[in-house]
């Protein structure tokens, strides 16, 4: 499936859960180029616009629907959770970030989602919000 038909999928699913879920804010992690080594490759670049092209469409669809939103780059979330963001491989980041989720919450997640709950701890603590009552 061609990127440009993949985007438009994943926008069209992007308005039906906002209509579903009717989010007040949505935090993304913003994006970077990944370089290994002193030069990108194409393949490296490549993937950088396509996840570009993504990004754009996808703030230009919560715009629309007038949601408040911003990004984070993953260096500055990983400091709020006191993830170690130095000369550490990314493997190590993503099990980091894993055992903080299983430390704060009890959980057992993949990275991805361990991640994603990182990021919604940033923005929580960010702009101060809290949910049932209690510190996020």
């Amino acid at each position: 499936m061609p990127a440009t038909e993949r985007i438009n999928n994943v926008k069209n699913w992007l308005k039906a859960a906002l209509k579903e879920w009717q989010p007040d804010f949505i935090g993304l992690e913003n994006i970077q180029l990944q370089k290994y080594g002193v030069k990108a490759t194409d393949v490296q670049v490549k993937t950088f616009q396509t996840l570009a092209n993504l990004q754009g469409v996808i703030l230009d669809t919560i715009f629309e629907a007038c949601i408040d939103h911003d990004t984070v780059y993953p260096s500055e979330w990983r400091s709020y959770c006191g993830i170690n963001d130095g000369d550490v491989h990314r493997d190590a980041k993503k099990k980091q970030a894993q055992a903080k989720v299983k430390i704060w919450y009890d959980m057992d997640c993949t990275e991805d989602e361990s991640d994603a709950i990182c990021i919604g701890k940033y923005f929580c603590g960010k702009l101060k919000k809290t949910s049932w009552g209690e510190d996020i």
